[in-house]
C-alpha cells in the first residue's frame, strides 16, 4: 500500500514540475546581457541591463547560482521573468552563449 502511496506522489509532483516548466516557457521575454555589475562581489547576485529581442532595455536580477550555472556573462542570451519581486533572469534550456 505505502508504495502505491510514493509513486502516486511522485508522478503528481514530476505533473506539477511539468506544468510549471510548461507555463514558464510558454511566453518567455528573451533577451542578451549587455551590462552586468556584480552585488556585494558576486554573493549577492547580479544586476544586469538585458536589451530583450522587442528591442526594450530592461534591468534585471540574476542570482549568484544562474550566473555560475549558466556561465553568464555580457552577451549570453537569458529569459526574462516577470516576479513580484521584480524582472529575474535565468537561462534557457537552449541558449547562446556569448564565446
Amino acid at each position: 500500500m505505502i508504495g502505491y502511496v510514493e509513486l502516486a506522489t511522485t508522478i503528481l509532483l514530476f505533473i506539477a514540475f511539468l506544468a510549471a516548466e510548461i507555463y514558464r516557457l510558454r511566453s518567455p521575454d528573451r533577451g542578451r546581457i549587455v551590462e552586468c555589475e556584480s552585488i556585494a562581489g558576486g554573493l549577492g547576485g547580479y544586476r544586469a541591463k538585458v536589451r530583450l529581442y522587442s528591442g526594450e532595455l530592461v534591468e534585471v536580477y540574476i542570482s549568484p547560482c544562474v550566473a555560475c550555472a549558466g556561465k553568464l556573462s555580457c552577451g549570453s542570451e537569458v529569459i526574462v521573468h516577470r516576479t513580484r519581486q521584480g524582472l529575474v533572469a535565468s537561462t534557457p534550456l537552449a541558449c547562446s552563449r556569448k564565446g
